[in-house]
């Protein structure tokens, strides 16, 4: 078991930290090796927390002898690659402290494409280890649920079910376009942007005017509608059930799952709206980041092309990345229900693999494993290293 000194800084994570010490068999307190986390959802003030921590020198001292590593412990998006002169500023942390390059590290929940001079990162996929936590009964509701439904072979009243809560613009044109293409009666779809209602506030017609693109009688009717929720009671809605909850009900009262991402534009960020349709035997759309389904395929999981489109995947264009995901949608929602029903269940082998791969990784606590060895090495290897986000995951 290590020891761990939460460090002080802004834009503090304090449940996410105490989730990583569950998930790492972890403890607060100093050790003859130690290590300090600084669990932020801000990466753009991360240099000066530690700048400013690094000025007790005894602190400085363990980390010069190896006693101690710094984790910068990023909890949600936003990642020091994004900008070169974050990897550049702590590079001259290092060698104003003379600092080794194990010294300091980061935890990041993306999934880029490049290492960073010097500083150690491991992609650590924080929102699997909040949803598994979360949800370790779940799969025991679930499996049984899905046996049933394909034995009676029941029919399911939905296309789909796509959930949605913070006010962002890929969310924004996707329910536009169902709205224009009749796609929201008779189906599950909620876009409560509770960040705008709250307070008493609300979308201005500019605001969506301005991500549309366009004025016209549909954006008017958008207007009208929002907040549209219809998986709960819209006062609960940002009561922090939903995050990592999941509508066991909806998901098996439709037939597939549009995933919207927290971001669009960026590394993959894979999320508990990835997570959710695994567990409950959904295939899957995601409207995320450029490449956010290869990057969940090299973790283990397998994907629907042959059954959707998945080009969409591999248009860097956000825009033409969401025309093609709207046509998937328009396509899919074309059948009738008998044929959406065996087009369904011709993919049972692909969903019960997910599902099973998914729980997997809930029993053999890989999520920890994937940590402890990353920080294991840090006080070993005096080189600074880089781990995937898949890697550890198929073993």
């Amino acid at each position: 078991m290590k020891s761990v000194l939460k460090l002080k800084g802004k834009n503090m994570d304090e449940h996410s930290f105490n989730k990583l010490l569950e998930v790492c068999s972890w403890e607060e307190g100093l050790d003859d090796k130690y290590l300090a986390i600084l669990p932020i959802n801000q990466v753009s003030t991360a240099y000066d927390d530690i700048k400013n921590i690094l000025l007790d020198k005894d602190f400085l001292n363990d980390v010069k002898n190896n006693k101690c590593k710094i984790i910068i412990f990023l909890t949600d998006q936003g990642d020091p690659r994004y900008d070169t002169k974050i990897g550049d500023s702590f590079n001259s942390l290092l060698s104003e402290y003379d600092l080794s390059n194990t010294s300091i590290s980061f935890f990041t929940c993306e999934s880029g494409d490049n290492p960073l001079s010097n500083i150690s990162i491991l992609e650590y996929n924080f929102p699997l280890t909040e949803f598994y936590t979360s949800n370790l009964d779940t799969p025991n509701l679930t499996e049984p649920i899905f046996k049933y439904v394909i034995e009676k072979r029941h029919k399911r009243p939905h296309y789909f079910c796509c959930f949605n809560g913070t006010f962002k613009n890929h969310r924004t044109i996707l329910f536009y376009n169902l709205l224009k293409n009749n796609l929201l009666e008779n189906n599950l779809c909620s876009y409560t942007s509770y960040n705008k209602f709250e307070d008493d506030g609300g979308i201005s017609k500019e605001e969506l005017v301005e991500v549309l693109g366009v004025d016209d009688e549909y954006v008017n009717k958008m207007l009208s509608m929002l907040p549209y929720c219809t998986d709960s009671i819209l006062e609960d809605a940002n009561s922090g059930v939903h995050t990592y909850d999941i509508n066991v009900m909806a998901h098996f009262s439709s037939y597939f799952n549009i995933c919207t991402a927290s971001g669009f534009e960026g590394f993959p960020y894979l999320d508990d709206k990835t997570y959710k349709p695994i567990l409950t035997f959904q295939p899957f759309i995601i409207v995320g980041e450029y490449r956010s389904l290869d990057a969940l395929r090299k973790c283990g999981f397998k994907t629907f092309d042959g059954w959707i489109d998945e080009s969409y995947d591999r248009e860097g264009d956000y825009r033409k990345r969401l025309d093609l995901i709207i046509n998937e949608i328009n396509k899919l929602c074309s059948m009738s229900i008998t044929e959406i029903d065996e087009w369904y269940k011709s993919m049972d082998k692909i969903l019960i693999h997910n599902f099973n791969h998914m729980k997997k990784i809930f029993d053999s606590r890989v999520q920890g494993k994937r940590i402890n060895r990353f920080v294991d090495n840090l006080f070993i290897v005096n080189k600074n290293s880089y781990v995937k986000i898949h890697e550890g995951y198929n073993e």
